[in-house]
Parts: C-alpha cells; structure tokens; sequence
C-alpha cells in the first residue's frame, strides 16, 4: 500500500514539472521590428539644438532590458531613448541610433544631420566721412573698415554711389572727381544674403589752387606725421582742403615731425611780376624724421623737387627782396641748429657764409631797407644780441643791445612805394623777448648801410599781457602787436602803450599761431587748437576782421588739422590795388 502511494506521488511530481515547463517555454522574447519618429535629414544651423523623440515597435513577446546609443559622426551623443544635443560644430554628419535587447545585436536606425554654420551680418561700418573735399580731376580714396557680428562672414557685394551713378563696385574706392559741385554720395554692403548696410557722405569737387588764389597753408602734426591743409579765401563758402599734400602727393609723404613753411611770393605785390616769375615762387616746406624741404608748386601744390635737408629746417627765411628776382641768386635760407643753409636759384644747398661763432637761435626775420641793400636778421642766444647780415656789406654784425631769448622777430613799421608797384619797404625790428616769464617788446633800428650801430627806439614791458606762449603778430607800418592769451586776441600799441582787447573765440581755444596780410592789416588769420577736442584733430582755422578796432568773425571751421606748427598768408599780388 505505501508503495503504491509513493509512485503516485511520483507521478504528479513528474505530471507538474511537466506543466511548468510546458508554460514557461510558452514566452517568447520581443524583438525590434522598426524604429519610427526618426527623419532621414536632419539640417539645423550651428548651434542650434537637436532633438529627437523615435518610437520603438517590438514584435510580440517580452521585451528585455533595452540600452540606447545616438552617434554623430564618430562621437557619442546620448545614451537615452530620446536626444537633446546642441550641434556645436557645422559640417555634413552620417547619424545613428542604437538599440539593445538585452546586449544582443542592435537595431540601427541611421539619418543624417547637416548642420550649417552661423552667418555673420555686418555690424559696424567705419572709416567714412560725413563729407570730404576734393581737387577737380584729383584722385578721391576711401577704404572702409567693415566689422561682423560672431559667425562665418559669408559673400560680400560693395556698391558705391556718387549723385546717381554707380562708380565702383570694389571694397575700396578709387574715384577721379571729374565734374565741379557738391554731390551725393553713398557707400553699401551687402553680406550674403541680408539687408544691406548704407553709409551716406557728400562729396565737393572745387577748382585747383591758382595763381589768383589768396589762401592760407596751414602745417600742423599728428600721430601719422606732417599734414598740411589749404583754405581759399577768394571762395569763403569753400571748405578747408585737409591734408592737402596727401591729395595731391600720394606718392611722397611728409617727415613726421612739422617744422615750417614758407613762399616766394610773400612779398610780391605787382601782379605781372607774379606771372613773368611764376617758375621762381615755390611753397617751401621743412620736415623732420627724416629731415626733407620740399619744393611746391604754388598753383597745384604738387612736389616739383625734394631735398634731402644737411639740417633739420626749423625756420625757412625767405628773401625780403626786390621784386623783379631773387637778390644774388639767393632763394631761401634754412635755419636750425644753430646754425644756416642757403638754397640756391639752381636748387644746391649750401653753406652759407655766416661766421661760425653764432650760435643762430630758430627765428628771424628779413629786411629790404632800402633799394640797394637786404638785411638777414637773427638772434645769437650765445651773445645774446641781435645779428645782421648785410648783403652790401657782406658781413654779419652783432647789435649793441644785449636782449633775452626773443619769442618774436619780425621786420615791420614799413612803407609802401608807389612808384616801384608798392613795393614794401620795412625800416625797423621788432622784437618780443622772454626772461623767465618775464616779456618786453622792443622797436630796434637796425645795423645796415646807413646805421653803424643798433638803436633801441622803443621798449615796453608787457608781462601779464603777452605770455611766452602767445602767438604774436605786428602791423606792418604801425607799431602795434597782435597777440593771444588763451583764445582771446588783443593789441599793443609799443610806443604809446595802448592796450585794447579785441575778440574771443568761441569754446575751450588756445591759438597758437596768427598770420596777416601786409597789404590788409585789418584781416587776422588764427590757427587754434580746440582743447575739449577728443581726437587729435584739434586745429581749427578763423579768420576775422579787425576794422575799426572791432573783432568781426568772417570765417571759422574746426578739425581742419593736429597739433598746429605754422600758418602762413598766400596772396595773389592784387591785395594792394584796393
């Protein structure tokens, strides 16, 4: 009996296990029969985030444990079933997605991705001018300077306009101004493609300097070196010309240290004589580093020669002389350290023939004081005195008054002749001295052909009025002084003393130079500099009327050059025939 309960047991053993493993053999696992959700491309920008979110279909059955893996490229980009990732470098990528069961052989899923870099667009343009000034026939050049946001700067198309004809299509414009006027211009740059970028400025195209021209130069000296501006006065409502030399000279540069400039025709008054001696009356000018004279055409202000100065020319002397041709042969004299060089009418340059024994300081001055005889006036910081060089006499001669360092020297209290063309005839000296502060102004009646010994005909003390900064200037036949403080001008009458305040230029000025016309004493020219000026273009050019004593403001523009050096008059001969 127990035997037989013992197999019976053993037979619903069997017949259970049999069951079991009947039913488990029954589930089947789950496979991966496609992955939707997933484009075939994918084109985003750089970037820009990539995100996917696929849908897995399984076949019947149970799905096992699933791993996942996104690639872009070579690199790993996600380990989740959806995908997140920003594209942070463009180009052209072969993608995939991955998924395991249970570690076995993925399914792959695979797309591509382009991604596209980011485009830049134009953010800044710089470099232009509201308005620029140019030559008839002279050659205007403008390259600006074009700055992007972040990205890849893509094609870049240039348009530039002048009134309404297109006149260039490159990113620097070269334009020859052909036609007289004031026109419109523009300049535009398209990148790619956005909305291009406008940058309007006008343009006036005036005639050359000429002959008939009155005007002034003005040297001044700026970071980029010498510049030299131009500003006609027969035509007030015309703009300075700015850098002028650089306009019409683009293939010569100036020194980068200004040091002077000068005419022959400075003291010209017959018209005729003008024209007949037109190839004689070049605009001199003296730079430094390197130490250069160039040689200017008056009517064009183009180089006709170069010299390659012994000296750095920190004074041009140019002759005071009768009018019909240079006296001996002479051109100009070129002074600097302490010492001088002549230029000759067949262009040497020379020694000259002053003793060695002066120590000659930078200024001086020129005299024609009679119809036979010219003085070369200079001051001897050495001894001290004032030197004269006689031409008849053929020698220099020191004066008998010993005077501090002079900030001023100038020939003045002339005549005009109006038999010989009203032909100037200066007669006496005029000196402003320094002494530590201490300023006097003296009338000196010169050592020549007629005096044996230098008189002092006037002195007075004018400290607390004219300063050693003062830019000064000196009637030609009175003795009255023109001079600045600050951006105010007065005058100084010498001998009488009398002291009148004149004008006051408008805003934060320091004049530093004033230049006249012998043949107009009551036009003043100023050259200042502007001291709320935040660039280096500081100069500003006035011109004003002083008649009747009253300051009257004619002209005024600002900017017109850098740290001012000196500001000649250039007349036209016919100054004197009003």
């Amino acid at each position: 009996m127990k035997r037989i309960l013992q197999l019976i047991a053993a037979v619903s053993a069997a017949a259970a296990f049999s069951v079991s493993c009947t039913e488990k053999s029954n589930k089947i696992a789950a496979e991966i029969q496609d992955i939707t959700g997933i484009e075939a491309v994918y084109a985003l920008d750089k970037d820009e985030v990539l995100k996917i979110n696929p849908e897995i279909q399984f076949t019947q059955g149970e799905v096992g444990q699933l791993t996942y893996q996104w690639t872009l490229g070579e690199q790993l980009i996600g380990e989740e079933a959806r995908l997140s990732h920003t594209c942070a470098e463009a180009g052209a990528f072969d993608a995939a997605f991955k998924v395991s069961i249970n570690g076995k052989e993925p399914f792959v899923k695979k797309f591509k991705v382009n991604v596209a870099p980011r485009m830049a667009m134009v953010k800044e343009v710089k470099g232009l001018e509201e308005a620029y000034e140019n030559f008839e026939n002279a050659t205007l050049t403008i390259t600006p300077e074009i700055t992007f946001t972040e990205g890849e700067v893509g094609p870049l198309t240039y348009e530039w306009k002048i009134g309404e004809e297109v006149v260039g299509n490159e990113a620097t414009l070269t334009y020859t101004c052909a036609k007289l006027g004031t026109f419109d211009g523009s300049f535009k740059v398209t990148l790619g493609e956005n909305e291009p970028v406008v940058k309007n400025f006008t343009l006036q195209v005036n005639v050359p300097i000429s002959y008939d021209n009155r005007g002034l130069l003005l040297l001044t000296e700026g970071k980029e070196g010498s510049m030299l501006a131009y500003k006609r006065l027969d035509r007030m409502e015309l703009p300075v010309y700015k850098d002028v030399f650089k306009t019409v000279n683009p293939q010569n540069e100036l020194g980068k240290k200004a040091l002077d400039i000068a005419w022959f025709g400075s003291f010209l008054s017959d018209y005729n004589t003008l024209l007949k001696r037109s190839t004689d009356l070049d605009v001199l000018l003296s730079t430094d580093n390197p130490n250069k004279i160039y040689s200017l055409d008056p009517t064009t202000l183009k180089v006709k020669e170069e010299f390659s100065s012994l000296i750095p020319a920190q004074k041009i002397l140019i002759i005071h002389c009768f009018q019909q041709k240079p006296w001996s042969g002479h051109r100009a004299y070129f002074i600097g350290n302490e010492t001088e060089k002549v230029l000759m009418t067949s262009n040497v340059v020379s020694n000259s023939d002053i003793e060695s024994q002066y120590k000659l300081s930078n200024i001086a001055t020129s005299m024609f004081s009679s119809e036979t005889d010219m003085l070369r006036i200079y001051y001897d910081h050495k001894g001290k005195t004032v030197i004269y060089h006689s031409q008849l006499l053929q020698g220099a001669m020191p004066g008998d008054n010993r005077l501090a360092e002079p900030i001023f020297l100038q020939a003045a209290m002339g005549r005009f002749d109006t038999e010989m063309q009203n032909v100037y005839f200066p007669s006496k000296v005029i000196a402003v001295t320094n002494d530590n502060g201490t300023t006097k102004a003296f009338i000196l009646t010169p050592i020549d052909i007629y005096n044996n010994y230098e008189t002092i005909d006037a002195k007075i003390e004018t400290t607390g009025k004219i300063l050693p900064e003062s830019a000064i200037a000196v009637h030609p036949t009175e003795p009255v002084l023109y001079f600045s403080n600050a951006g105010a001008v007065s005058s100084l009458n010498i001998k009488t003393g009398e002291y009148k305040s004149l004008f006051t230029l408008e805003g934060n000025m320091a004049i530093k130079k004033i230049a006249l016309n012998i043949y107009d004493p009551e036009t003043l020219y100023i050259a200042a500099e502007n001291q709320d000026e935040a660039s280096e273009l500081k100069a500003s050019l006035f011109v004003y009327s002083i008649k009747d004593g009253a300051g009257k403001q004619l002209y005024a523009e600002h900017k017109v050059g850098a740290a001012v050096r000196q500001l000649i008059y250039k007349g036209d001969a016919t100054e004197n025939v009003k």
